[in-house]
C-alpha cells in the first residue's frame, strides 16, 4: 500500500505553530493550560526544587517537549475547547471511561515496543515517538483518573 506518511507534528514551523494556537485561543475564549513556553531557551522553573538529582535537566527537558507535543496534538485531536476531546468521546462511543480509553492506547504503544525488541525495527512512529505518546497517554490518564 503507497498511501503517503503523514507529516510529524514536530516538523510543523514554530511560527505556524504560534498561530494555530492563537486561532484556537480566540475561538474557544480560553487560554491555553499549559505553562510552558515554546519559543524561550530556558526550561520552565519549576515551582518548588528540592533537590537537583543527575539527569533532572534532561528530564525536565522531555517533559517541555510532551507539553509541546501535547499542543500540537491537540490541535488535531481536541475540539478547539477540549483538547482531550478525542478520548472523552471514544470513551462514550464504546461505553467504557476515559481511563480505559488511556489504558488501551497505551496498550497500542506497548505493542509497538514489543515489536521492536522481537524485530529490532518498527515500520511507523519511530522508538521515541512511541515512548513520548506512552508518556502522553499515562498524564492524559492520570488527568482523566483525577476527573473521576
Amino acid at each position: 500500500m503507497d498511501t503517503p506518511h503523514p507529516v510529524c507534528v514536530s516538523a510543523m514551523p514554530q511560527s505556524a505553530m504560534e498561530e494555530a494556537w492563537s486561532a484556537v485561543r480566540e475561538r474557544a475564549g480560553v487560554e491555553p493550560r499549559v505553562a510552558f513556553s515554546t519559543t524561550s531557551a530556558e526550561p520552565p522553573a519549576p515551582v518548588r526544587r528540592v533537590y537537583r538529582a543527575p539527569g533532572g535537566d534532561q528530564f525536565r527537558e522531555v517533559l517541555e517537549e510532551l507539553a509541546v507535543l501535547h499542543e500540537r496534538k491537540s490541535l488535531d485531536y481536541g475540539d478547539g475547547v477540549d483538547p482531550l476531546a478525542n478520548i472523552t468521546q471514544a470513551a462514550e462511543a464504546i461505553n467504557v471511561t476515559p481511563l480505559a480509553v488511556c489504558t488501551v492506547r497505551m496498550a497500542d504503544k506497548m505493542q509497538r515496543l514489543k515489536s521492536f525488541f522481537r524485530r529490532g525495527e518498527v515500520e511507523f512512529d519511530g522508538i521515541e515517538d512511541t515512548l513520548l505518546d506512552l508518556a502522553a497517554y499515562a498524564v492524559i490518564g492520570l488527568i482523566q483518573h483525577r476527573k473521576s
